[in-house]
């Protein structure tokens, strides 16, 4: 094999600042054999250049719930307030009164300033 077809090679180091990860992310990658290494001489280990795309994966996650979000069942989200909703009262039986939400609070302040203002 010819050293131009090998392309360029990177340290452990120069691969993890290039991926956004720690050095033990990138040995933890070689060890499970998820990104190929290359021993060069007897102590030195470097991963070619064309090998990082094999750890980096295109993920829709986020992009899914967004949309399962907004195009969601109405019933299965009505569903899941009134769930939300059992869950809270029964934690209020069980606990007392819980704290105010915010946005009573501060709506409660912003009245209350605006009365001292006037």
């Amino acid at each position: 094999m010819e050293l131009e077809e090998l392309g360029s090679f990177y340290t452990i180091r120069e691969a993890a600042r290039i991926l956004g990860v720690s050095k033990g992310t990138v040995w933890r990658w070689v060890k499970d054999r998820k990104l190929p290494a290359y021993k060069v001489g007897d102590r030195n280990i470097r991963i070619r250049r064309k090998d990082l795309p094999l750890v980096i994966k295109r993920t829709d996650i986020g992009v899914k719930m967004v949309k399962e979000a907004v195009t969601g069942d109405k019933q299965q989200q009505l569903f899941v307030l009134k769930e939300a909703e059992a869950l809270r009262a029964k934690i209020e039986n069980r606990l007392g009164k819980l704290l105010p939400s915010s946005v009573e609070e501060i709506r409660a302040l912003r009245e209350e300033r605006a009365q001292h203002v006037f």
